[in-house]
């Protein structure tokens, strides 16, 4: 099963950053504009799945995310991202915003 995911920053740079890590990690991420249902700052979002099944690969606590309990976490180590919303069919589901 494969869970995609939006992430939304505070700067373009942070999206470009993120979608590189992405990408370094052998998956695919789209930098695009944001949905209006979700707000951002710069308004850049990167879009990105995860093979679930896979979900070995991905156990790295010190990573820019990994996943835990089917779940996925965020370290923002650079303060860049601004909320992450898992995608499904209902819309979008919040699972990590950034603290004020």
């Amino acid at each position: 099963m494969i869970k995609k995911y939006i992430v939304t920053f505070f700067s373009h740079f942070g999206a470009i950053r993120f979608e590189r890590e992405l990408r370094a990690r052998g998956i695919k991420g789209i930098v695009k504009p944001v949905p209006r249902t979700l707000s951002s700052s710069c308004g850049t979002c990167v879009e990105f799945g995860i093979n679930m099944s896979l979900s070995e690969e991905f156990r790295d606590e010190k990573a820019v995310f990994y996943l835990k309990d089917n779940e996925l976490k965020i370290n923002d180590n650079h303060n860049e991202i601004e909320q992450v919303a898992e995608i499904s069919k209902e819309g979008y589901r919040r699972i990590y915003t950034a603290k004020e």
